[in-house]
């Protein structure tokens, strides 16, 4: 719950500053990443241009499967 709360505060004072995001599945076609390899609720992150470094929030637990390996992936 805090981390969500966290994300979306964040968001919102990105917001309030005027800088918007755009939304991530723009992102990541922008940098030639398949749109699908995060999920559809998973709209907000951190991406910082100078290292390539890119942050994404998931709301809640998140099960990823890729013949033979295995990934959890768990909010904060």
């Amino acid at each position: 719950m805090s981390s969500s709360l966290e994300s979306g505060t964040k968001w919102l004072v990105n917001k309030l500053k005027g800088k918007m995001q755009k939304p991530l599945p723009d992102l990541l076609k922008e940098y030639d990443l398949p749109i699908g390899i995060f999920p559809r609720y998973a709209t907000n992150y951190e991406f910082d241009e100078e290292t390539g470094k890119l942050t994404v929030f998931i709301p809640s637990v998140c099960e990823v499967t890729e013949t033979p390996l295995f990934y959890v992936f768990s909010p904060r």
